[in-house]
């Protein structure tokens, strides 16, 4: 085989279809779009790209977790032709932000080369580029989803991981049994490729015989320690349990213990992300100058870069103004549609419907403008990280608000600090500890590839349109809604 159709170091952990497309235009400068994936899955796809077509630097943005290093990343790209441009979540380009990737990657095979994915599909990718953007990023379209997101291709990929590891240890490769490969497809695998080749492995060196069933395989890294399967299990009875969570002393409504570290790591990387952007272009000026149309739309993302650094600060200075609380009785359901009103009003072109039963309502007693902040954190978050033309499906049950968040990708910078399965972005964070002030809670868990975030208020209930007569708060109308 040719040098440069050598299977790649990601091809081992794709679909097979995936896999031979990739291996066949790797070596090329076509542009490549990766469907369903993000993060870590994509890093690793976009570096073995990066390698196989022999270019010299990869600039890697990613849009998902900050669209912060957009800017930098487009003056790495400029500055450096011959680059394999990787962008998680190309979907989330504005309108600047997609003429100046046009502009820079108008120099063809000799330009830098375009590797992008997106949680979104091509239908609504279309809706949301340019027409002639979204041509160049439909070149070459390849579903490539992380472990988490492959469904019944799982299977697939652990068998051929079974036989690579097998060979590896020189040893017959046993079959998994039907039972085996359902423990498999049931695994969240936050770890990923790394995970599943580690639980293989282990299997494959403690296990002989012919056949591998789902009681044989290690999950644990060490004999007699819990494996992530086991405290996934843990942690979710443990909410189960206790679904507010231990609260800490000081009324914050945040877990003890985790609350302050949990802010401030959200709060550094949403003040850190935008203060690179600004730093970029501070050093950038100079190479700019000779292009006004580039320096006035580089100019125009590092001013929105100091707005969102001042609208983070400015969120957490609101939820340090409140007077004493002062409990009245609300419909949340409402206050929910205020909120996404509002925070669409203020990001045009987000566009987010809200999927709920026709009359559904749910009063509370709580103090309203603690209320309103929550709510239109939670709206401001969704609103953020929407994928295109997204649904907001939100369930009224008992005295709960269960909301099916459509994130497109969007993480909490946490995991590895608190420990917990539920680490919140920053306005969930700040969501939660209003909320606690009134006696509510607020708890997530993701599904799926979707955020799931249920809010409990004690004593609330449930109620239909007949209801709806004196109550104070009626909703202000301008929100798109399903029928």
């Amino acid at each position: 085989m040719n040098a440069r159709r050598q299977s790649l170091p990601a091809q081992r952990l794709l679909p097979p279809a995936a896999a031979r497309t990739l291996e066949r235009v790797a070596p090329s400068s076509l542009p490549v779009l990766c469907l369903d994936c993000c993060g870590p899955a994509f890093d690793r796809i976009a570096a073995s790209i990066h390698t196989a077509s022999r270019r010299d630097r990869l600039v890697q943005v990613d849009l998902l977790g900050s669209r912060d290093g957009l800017l930098a990343g487009l003056i790495r790209a400029a500055t450096s032709p011959r680059c394999t441009l990787a962008v998680d979540g190309i979907d989330r380009l504005d309108d600047d932000a997609q003429a100046a990737l046009l502009r820079l990657l108008d120099g063809g095979v000799d330009g830098p080369r375009l590797v992008s994915a997106s949680l979104a599909d091509v239908d609504a990718l279309r809706e949301t580029l340019r027409p002639e953007l979204w041509a160049l990023v439909t070149t070459i379209t390849v579903r490539t989803p992380s472990l988490a997101r492959a469904g019944s291709d799982l299977a697939e990929i652990a068998r051929a991981r079974v036989a690579a590891l097998a060979a590896d240890l020189g040893r017959e490769a046993p079959a998994l049994s039907s039972a085996a490969l359902d423990a498999l497809l049931d695994h969240d695998w936050p770890g990923d490729a790394a995970e599943l080749d580690g639980v293989l492995a282990r299997t494959l060196v403690e296990v002989e015989g012919p056949l591998v069933d789902a009681d044989d395989l290690r999950w644990a890294p060490v004999a007699g320690t819990a494996s992530a399967r086991e405290a996934t299990r843990l942690a979710r009875e443990a909410r189960r349990d206790d679904p507010a969570g231990e609260r800490a002393s000081d009324g914050t409504g945040a877990v003890a213990g985790v609350g302050s570290e949990a802010i401030a790591v959200e709060l550094a990387h949403r003040i850190k992300n935008p203060l690179v952007t600004v730093r970029t272009f501070v050093q950038s000026v100079a190479q700019l100058a000779s292009d006004p149309a580039d320096l006035a739309r580089f100019r125009d993302l590092t001013e929105e870069a100091i707005t969102r650094m001042d609208d983070t600060l400015e969120d957490i200075l609101a939820f340090s103004r409140f007077a004493p609380p002062d409990p009245d009785t609300i419909e949340v359901v409402a206050v929910l549609r205020d909120a996404l009103s509002e925070a669409q009003a203020a990001r045009a072109g987000n566009d987010c419907s809200l999927d709920v039963e026709p009359g559904a309502r749910l009063v509370a007693v709580a103090d309203e403008p603690r209320l309103r902040a929550a709510l239109g954190a939670v709206a401001r978050h969704v609103v953020e990280t929407i994928e295109p033309q997204g649904t907001l499906a939100v369930l009224v049950h008992g005295d709960a608000l269960s909301l099916r968040l459509p994130e497109a990708g969007a993480t909490s910078h946490l995991r590895g600090v608190t420990g917990l399965d539920d680490d919140l972005p920053l306005p969930l964070l700040l969501a939660r500890g209003a909320l606690a002030h009134g006696g509510a809670s607020l708890v997530s868990r993701e599904e799926d590839g979707r955020r799931l975030v249920e809010i409990r208020f004690p004593g609330a209930e449930a109620a239909r349109p007949a209801a709806r007569a004196g109550q104070r708060h009626a909703g202000r109308d301008g929100l798109r809604r399903d029928a």
